[in-house]
């Protein structure tokens, strides 16, 4: 049996596949999607920036992006809170809360949103999801919200429309880099550990550091601090 398992094990080693994982968003590449479509009252467009903003700064998992119903957010002048009634790691479904800040620059999350809300005449009491579909209707020359929430395919899709209108490569990325980009941002910057597990819905650092892409200055730290 000892054999068996050895030769089950060496076989994975040499039939596994690296996993190849995607590059993070950066907040350079959300400010030229705002530049280029966020300005304008096209509700499709509008839809996209906030959708990309409010995963990138809520560090959200696709199923907790889509999953969010517009009775699940309040907004305030400062900050918006959004309500996750289940995510990956929540076991016990207690739900968390996740704060937003408002930045009042044109890549704020906040101003977006309210902007997609407005625009789309949405109602914050309603059970309906946040971010739904959208149609043109070409002969009437008008958008009709549907009811539903947006597929992952359908959000990737508008995720790698986004970065080819800005001339970068969407294969390298996917609807997870939103959330590395945004944890890799944080860290970065210093944020400490407690508040990026806590805002990421992480249980573990180890679950958190693998989506964290640490800059190349930061890793030349620990080899330049050896002395040699």
């Amino acid at each position: 049996m000892k054999f068996v398992k050895l030769l089950i094990d060496g076989l994975k080693r040499i039939l596994a596949k690296p996993v190849v994982q995607k590059e993070p968003i950066t907040a350079d590449m959300l400010l030229k999607i705002v530049d280029k479509f966020g300005q304008g009252e096209n509700l499709m467009h509008i839809r996209m920036c906030a959708m990309l903003l409010v995963a990138y700064a809520g560090f959200f998992r696709y199923d907790e992006l889509s999953n969010l119903r517009l009775c699940d957010v309040i907004i305030f002048t400062s900050h918006v809170k959004f309500f996750i009634n289940k995510s990956k790691n929540d076991q016990y479904r207690e739900g968390a809360w996740v704060v937003v800040a408002a930045s009042g620059k044109e890549t704020c999350p906040v101003g977006m949103l309210q902007k997609y809300i407005n625009l789309a005449e949405l109602d914050l009491s309603a059970e309906d999801f946040l971010f739904k579909p959208v149609l043109f209707r070409k002969s009437k020359q008008v958008y009709q919200i549907k009811k539903g929430k947006l597929s992952y395919s359908r959000c990737r899709e508008i995720l790698h429309f986004a970065l080819k209108e800005i001339q970068v490569d969407p294969k390298r990325y996917g609807l997870h880099s939103l959330r590395s980009g945004g944890v890799s941002a944080a860290a970065a910057l210093g944020v400490p550990d407690r508040l990026l597990k806590k805002h990421g819905r992480w249980k573990t650092d180890v679950s958190k550091d693998r989506y964290v892409k640490e800059e190349l200055a930061n890793q030349l730290q620990v080899s330049s601090s050896l002395g040699l």
